[in-house]
């Protein structure tokens, strides 16, 4: 099967975040722009700008509201209505300024009838901010010693229950540059932890494990986090010999630290896609659940690093260090290969080869 490809062209600068929103694929750019893209022709219909006045650092959905997207620019996590009938959106609909330092990522969370987002930066603190107030809800100081890079919010009981233990609120994940994975709640308080290791090689690491994305299984509610090495970790509700948390590896494919890593279910396959600084998007199929044995199924080698990506249907949508969006089908390719089978596509440019 041929792989189809395109690029999306718009941005003036490198993309630094992609968001598949309710209203279409949307990309955030070090130009200081947001553009919201019409999938059917390939083209940006419209763009946020003017209010945000730094490289756009991460974007998320608004809580119980798909019409808000929310933009994270230097220390601020500002909401944007894209109803805005114009094809340039310069209204800011409201902005936090709770956050001490930069903002790397933004989540919603929905707790009873309040409607908050989950902001972590660069002091290693997490904010939960009250949308509807403009007030900081609860901020979690120093969670993590360093760079907090990435959370995720694990549902209450009602819509996926964690693995190990019932939760009735939700449950925040976060991964920093202090190699550590941490679960709280939203009052702060640990549930459990990671510790991110250096691999045992005849050779030293160039990079050390530093957490910089994190991944869940919806389905059953593993864990996991790509790390500065270049490995993807599986986070263990079991203990190892130390009485710690245990953290298996489970993908070492990859040269460069990992940029984006996101859990895909595709006809009853569950798949792990990945994108590292060494200029690779893979895939991953997991072959054996009990073991955590990942299979890689597909690979892209572009000419140029990737920093995001988003999957809508069969496609995937490509950011990074150019300033164009690689559109490629690659997961239908993938699904279509047999247990055996490695698909290598070369990128170079805009073009394959």
């Amino acid at each position: 099967m041929a792989v189809t490809f395109d690029i999306l062209k718009g941005h003036k600068d490198f993309v630094t975040s992609m968001l598949n929103h309710p209203l279409g694929v949307v990309s955030g750019s070090e130009d200081k722009t947001v553009r919201l893209w019409d999938l059917r022709v390939n083209r940006a219909v419209k763009c946020i700008c003017g209010a945000i006045y730094d490289d756009v650092s991460c974007l998320s959905q608004f809580p119980g509201n798909d019409n808000y997207i929310c933009v994270g620019c230097d220390t601020s996590a500002m909401i944007f209505d894209l109803r805005n009938t114009s094809t340039i959106i310069r209204d800011l609909v409201t902005a936090s300024s709770c956050n001490e330092d930069c903002v790397n990522r933004i989540r919603p969370v929905t707790v009873d009838q309040d409607k908050l987002i989950a902001i972590c930066d660069d002091k290693g603190d997490i904010v939960l901010w009250n949308c509807e107030t403009n007030e900081e809800d609860i901020v979690i100081q120093s969670v993590h010693k360093s760079i907090c890079s990435d959370i995720l919010i694990i549902p209450s009981e009602e819509e996926s229950p964690l693995q190990c233990f019932l939760i009735s609120r939700p449950l925040i994940l976060s991964g920093g540059y202090d190699q550590a994975v941490y679960l709280t709640d939203l009052d702060g308080v640990s549930k459990s932890s990671w510790m991110i290791t250096p691999l045992p090689s005849s050779l030293p690491a160039v990079n050390p494990p530093f957490v910089t994305c994190l991944a869940r299984n919806e389905m059953n509610g593993n864990l996991y986090c790509g790390a500065m090495d270049g490995s993807i970790r599986f986070l263990s509700n079991s203990k190892d010999s130390s009485g710690l948390a245990a953290v298996q590896p489970v993908i070492s494919c990859h040269a460069a630290g990992i940029s984006d890593l996101q859990s895909f279910h595709k006809q009853n396959r569950h798949l792990l896609l990945s994108s590292a600084n060494d200029a690779l998007f893979c895939i991953h199929q997991e072959e054996n659940r009990l073991e955590n044995l990942f299979v890689e199924k597909s690979r892209l080698e572009l000419n140029w690093k990737p920093n995001c990506f988003v999957v809508v249907g069969d496609d995937v949508f490509l950011g990074g260090v150019s300033s164009g969006i690689l559109r490629a089908n690659v997961i239908e390719m993938c699904v279509f290969l047999n247990a055996s089978g490695t698909n290598e596509l070369r990128i170079d440019g805009g073009e394959m080869r």
